[in-house]
This record gives C-alpha cells, sequence and structure tokens, in this order.
C-alpha cells in the first residue's frame, strides 16, 4: 500500500513547506507545521491522549490543504491513539474526521470505479455507524448534536438520505432540550 518511493519525494517537500524560515509559508502550512511539532512532542511524552489529538490536528490540517491522502494516513495514526485512550469523545471526533475524509478521497479521485466508490462509501458509514453509535450512548449536548449533523452530512455524501434524516432529528431533538454552551 504505501510507496517509499513515492512518499520520500512527499517528506521533501514538507520538509521544505515547513522550514520555519520559509518566506512563502502559508497560514495554512504554518498551521500544519505546529501541528507536526505538537506529534513530536506529544511522541516524547508517550501520552496516548496527546499523541491523539496532535494527530488529529495534523490530519485536519492535510484536510484544509486538500491532501486527503495525507490527512487519511495522520488520522489513521490518531484513531489509533483514540483506540489506546478508551476516551469515547476523542474516538468519535477522529471517526468524524476520517468519515468526512474518506468521502474527500473519494470525490479527489479522477475516474474511480464503481467498486472502489462502494467500497468507499462504505468504508465512510462504518465510521459514521461507529461514532454515532458511541455518540448516542452519551449525553445529549450541543457538541454531541453537532457532531451527528457533521454524521448526517456525511451518509447524505454517501447516498443514505434517510440514516442521514434520523441522525439530524435526533441532533435537532438534543438541540432542542440542551441548553446553549458558551
Amino acid at each position: 500500500m504505501n510507496n517509499p518511493q513515492a512518499e520520500a519525494p512527499m517528506q521533501d517537500n514538507l520538509r521544505r513547506m515547513t522550514e520555519p524560515d520559509n518566506p512563502h509559508e502559508t497560514p495554512d502550512v504554518a498551521a500544519l507545521r505546529t501541528a507536526l511539532q505538537a506529534v513530536e512532542k506529544a511522541e516524547a511524552s508517550a501520552s496516548s491522549h496527546a499523541l491523539c489529538h496532535a494527530w488529529l490536528r495534523v490530519g485536519q490540517c492535510w484536510r484544509v490543504m486538500h491532501a486527503p491522502q495525507e490527512a487519511h494516513n495522520s488520522l489513521r495514526n490518531a484513531l489509533r491513539e483514540a483506540r489506546t485512550t478508551r476516551r469515547g469523545h476523542e474516538l468519535v471526533q477522529v471517526l468524524c474526521e476520517m468519515a468526512e475524509n474518506t468521502c474527500d478521497l473519494a470525490d479527489a479521485q479522477p475516474e474511480p470505479s464503481p467498486e472502489w466508490l462502494r467500497m468507499s462509501r462504505d468504508k465512510a458509514r462504518d465510521e459514521v455507524f461507529e461514532a454515532s453509535t458511541w455518540l448516542l450512548r452519551g449525553e445529549a449536548s450541543a457538541d454531541a448534536a453537532h457532531t451527528l449533523l457533521r454524521l448526517s452530512d456525511v451518509l447524505n455524501r454517501c447516498g443514505d438520505h434517510d440514516d442521514a434524516t434520523v441522525l439530524q432529528a435526533r441532533a435537532i431533538g438534543w438541540m432542542a432540550t440542551c441548553p446553549a454552551e458558551h
């Protein structure tokens, strides 16, 4: 799956892009550099919680930069750490980001085969199902409602409009019963 020869030029470009004194550094690249530094610090501390958050941030930075494959690799690391921490909230956030990115990966393919699209949609649905299962076990909150809406958007992108509507209805119900969070 991973091709070391293909990854080497990307790593060289990443190294050049994220050099601290790069005069052409964009805010997105600066955010990525900061997130990668957080990964290094978290690795030094050996904290799964810190590693989860750092890898999640790296994945989010790659998504902003429209690099879904790099985001996928980072989010996979975040998911590994989230499963280690056994904290539902962290796992849900990573799974939600992964589901959105799985759709981004499918959209980024120039001419995907119908089988590949089906497999991508199935993977995104599985990620949504796992995240929503964790959410629905927990307490209603505005944050949980917002995450349910994000998950319903993924289901809509996959063509599962009925299931998306169910999650939207639950989210709206939660928002109606939860006090506003500031």
